[in-house]
């Protein structure tokens, strides 16, 4: 969502199909050279192949934004 709207973009609204997504993936991927790109492609393929279904990503990433979010009121009360 952009400052001072109150609904996202529609672009960021719509469903992606799995083909486009790969090609965004591989376009992005191929604009990284050296060992950057290689890293990179190292850590997608890991990722992909731990959890391999859109479910467990998005499972995956529901909880690492609890644990975030979790951790984040507990450091921002420990400065107190």
């Amino acid at each position: 969502m952009r400052p001072g709207r109150r609904e996202p973009d529609a672009i960021y609204e719509l469903p992606l199909p799995a083909d486009e997504f790969e090609r965004r993936l591989r376009d992005a991927i191929d604009a990284v050279n050296g060992p950057e790109g290689v890293e990179m492609r190292e850590l997608i393929e890991w990722f992909r192949r731990r959890y391999p279904t859109p479910l467990d990503r998005l499972r995956y990433s529901r909880r690492k934004y609890q644990e975030a979010t979790r951790f984040r009121g507990v450091a921002s009360s420990a400065r107190r």
